[in-house]
């Protein structure tokens, strides 16, 4: 799988170190859970413009970004 970032650099960078993106009803709960087994939040959830986001690094070493898509 192939990915084209663009935009600043830092914003790239903090992006290009996700081995995945998932989408999920609750970032909140998410959260919850992740915590209580184990991972660490890289950022603390955030809004863009159309979704609130965060950064989490798995017990295994591996980077996910989680996604709440905003309502319409």
């Amino acid at each position: 799988m192939y990915s084209l970032l663009a935009g600043d650099e830092k914003v790239r960078k903090e992006l290009e170190i996700a081995i995945a993106t998932l989408i999920v009803d609750s970032l909140e709960e998410a959260k919850y859970f992740l915590q209580q087994n184990g991972a660490v939040l890289l950022t603390e959830p955030k809004q863009t413009s159309g979704n609130w986001i965060m950064f989490v690094k798995h017990p295994d070493g591996s980077v996910a970004e989680y996604v709440q898509p905003l309502p319409h």
